[in-house]
């Protein structure tokens, strides 16, 4: 393929002409690894600082209701 073959140029053809394109897809998931708030260890993180807020919660409930 030619650089300069118009519509079937080798990178319009490597890029893609929709959204869905592998280059485009790869794009996407660069910056997605690049966001560290999208990194699996991040998210155990929060939802295990939530699931303590949540038991502390529980506990200062019962032992209200006990006393």
């Amino acid at each position: 393929m030619d650089v300069n073959a118009g519509k079937n140029c080798a990178f319009l053809t490597h890029m893609g002409k929709d959204s869905n394109s592998a280059h485009n897809f790869s794009v996407r998931s660069f910056h997605s690894l690049k966001n560290s708030m999208t990194h699996i260890d991040k998210a155990i993180v929060q939802a295990s600082a939530k699931m303590i807020g949540n038991a502390r919660q529980r506990l200062k409930v019962t032992i209200d209701s006990i006393r």
